[in-house]
């Protein structure tokens, strides 16, 4: 008696199904670039607006999404691109700072000239005329993590008008790798027109 089986394949195409190549399946991680968290508490900074950006050659190449601190201490975290944090500036907008209210924001200090990297900055150490970067270096590791003491100081600057402003000072209490541009400053008040501050 011979059987009907229409659905049985021949030996041959059987083993060609066998040796066929499958699609292949790539791993999404291996092309994906690395990423940084970035994790700063900010000090004395309620309402502040924070956004890291990156910048070279006096072009602004990256601009992370600002996030807005809510109370006198709290915690804010970024994730960005690891290869963006090489020539990335911190940029701060107090509510209280009117150079910032004028689209000039402070920049966070990370690193003084003649202090290593890590080095611990006191408030009396911020307090005092310094050269200060707000360059980072940047970094190959997968989270940062950083205090940041914003400060209400008075001051004078003549693109703001005559008399006395109302200005922030911003940096960090454990210093960054740096690079150039380092700014004589007082009070460490860094403000930048625009955000291509690194060499």
């Amino acid at each position: 008696m011979v059987l009907s089986l229409p659905n049985v394949l021949p030996a041959t195409a059987l083993l060609l199904t066998i040796l066929a190549p499958g699609p292949l399946v790539e791993d999404a991680s291996a092309k994906a670039p690395a990423r940084t968290s970035i994790q700063l508490t900010l000090i004395g900074c309620d309402g502040c607006r924070v956004q890291p950006v990156q910048n070279k050659d006096g072009d602004l190449t990256y601009s992370a999404h600002s996030k807005t601190v809510v109370g006198d201490r709290s915690q804010i975290m970024f994730s960005v691109p690891t290869a963006r944090t090489d020539k990335m500036a911190i940029l701060v907008y107090a509510p209280f700072d009117e150079a910032a209210q004028g689209g000039i924001p402070a920049v966070v200090a990370l690193g003084f000239r003649g202090k290593k990297q890590g080095s611990v900055i006191t408030r009396a150490y911020a307090s005092t005329p310094h050269h200060a970067s707000g360059c980072w270096a940047g970094t190959q590791r997968s989270h940062v993590r950083r205090t940041i003491v914003v400060r209400k100081i008075r001051t004078k600057d003549t693109l703001l008008g005559p008399g006395r402003h109302t200005s922030a000072a911003a940096y960090v209490t454990r210093t960054l790798p740096a690079r150039p541009f380092y700014w004589r400053i007082r009070q460490n008040s860094l403000h930048a027109s625009d955000p291509s501050i690194c060499k």
